[in-house]
């Protein structure tokens, strides 16, 4: 089953530049955006953003009701999102909540591109680590495995 993953900036001050004001007085306009709230989700075609329902909730207590996470991100405030609040999004809530609704599925994820998700261990199966030339230095990779123990 597909899962999409976004993330969303919603700013204080983020409207059109526009105002309604008398013609006689002139009125002074923040210059930023002002604060601002990230929301950071996982929705599915079938059944929209990725939650339990009452019932699945009251039947497992231990288990986050939705997968959506909020964050004030910026100066004064808690930290920006990171490589480790998406990780733990997906290992402590989005898989959890997943595993209830759909038992015996296979849940394939797709994330946008943001810079945050290009985070990964060093040697990791990437393209860009692999060299045109067989001379050239490169990082030793692991192994992956794809179906029945087919290696690459």
């Amino acid at each position: 089953i597909l899962i999409t993953y976004d993330e969303c900036l919603f700013y204080s001050n983020d409207d059109r530049p526009i105002i309604w004001a008398p013609l006689d007085k002139s009125s002074l306009r923040k210059k930023g955006q002002g604060k601002f709230i990230m929301i950071s989700d996982f929705l599915l075609e079938t059944i929209g953003k990725l939650k339990l329902t009452e019932q699945n909730s009251l039947l497992n207590p231990n288990t986050p009701s939705e997968a959506r996470k909020y964050l004030n991100p910026g100066k004064n405030e808690k930290s920006w999102w990171t490589s480790k609040h998406l990780i733990d999004q997906v290992i402590n809530y989005t898989i959890p909540i997943f595993e209830i609704l759909y038992p015996n599925a296979v849940v394939v994820f797709t994330f946008d591109n943001s810079t945050n998700h290009g985070a990964m261990v060093k040697d990791v199966l990437n393209v860009i680590n692999m060299n045109v030339n067989p001379e050239e230095k490169q990082v030793l990779m692991k192994s992956i495995f794809f179906g029945l123990n087919k290696t690459f």
